[in-house]
């Protein structure tokens, strides 16, 4: 008759530590509250995560708008889905200290110019007249207050504005008699233009019958005989 063999297992640890080493290593019996630690931060974060997903939904409003130059009224209008809601706007953001929050509305502090556009230097060293603001809408107060946050570029656009003369020119001028058809006699200028809007001048002639004695030049505002 064979004989056999019982081989006996017995539960080890993975790893013994030194009986002068304080430090814990992980064995087969604490695994499972490790593992179990591991999943409720995976939890919490994805809560988190979700929470601002949501929290950034509840702005409305879009997050561009456009506005013409010398607008005084709000350059942006903050929209929500949910009520009793605490507007702020960054002002160390960006652009955010050129515009105050009046409600939710979005106004700049000194109406925008076109021509003189005072946004964030760009990365090849200009100006292009985006503005990029940074707004948020707090719902409860205390430890329970929630804020969505979102940034909002504003972009300003031209407009064509009445020139105006400048205040320089004299209102008469004297001329010697037989002034030659060449020779300038008076040049009208215009001292607050848009530098990217055309100015064409032009004589009134059915305002006064000597106007047809003279020819301007549209581009120049040179006047001769």
């Amino acid at each position: 008759m064979k004989s056999k063999k019982i081989l006996f297992f017995r539960k080890e640890q993975l790893i013994t530590p030194p009986s002068n080493n304080r430090s814990k290593i992980m064995t087969f019996g604490n695994f499972p509250k490790c593992f179990l630690l591991s999943l409720s931060l995976c939890a919490l974060v994805l809560f988190s995560t979700l929470q601002v997903q949501a929290q950034s939904s509840w702005i409305t409003s879009s997050s561009t708008a456009i506005v013409a130059e010398n607008t005084e009224t709000a350059a942006y209008i903050i929209t929500t889905n949910k009520t009793k809601v605490t507007f702020g706007l960054n002002a160390t953001a960006k652009d955010g200290h050129l515009f105050k929050l009046e409600g939710n509305k979005v106004i700049f502090k000194t109406p925008p110019d076109f021509e003189n556009p005072t946004d964030g230097i760009t990365a090849d060293d200009t100006r292009d007249n985006v503005y990029e603001i940074q707004i948020t809408a707090t719902a409860g107060t205390g430890l329970t207050a929630q804020t969505a946050t979102r940034g909002v570029t504003i972009t300003v656009t031209n407009e064509v504005e009445v020139p105006v003369f400048s205040t320089t020119l004299a209102a008469a001028v004297n001329v010697p008699e037989n002034t030659g058809i060449a020779t300038t006699v008076y040049k009208a200028s215009v001292s607050d233009a848009s530098s990217k809007d055309a100015v064409t001048f032009s004589l009134n002639v059915a305002a006064h019958e000597d106007n047809a004695r003279f020819t301007i030049d549209g581009s120049s505002g040179a006047v001769k005989f």
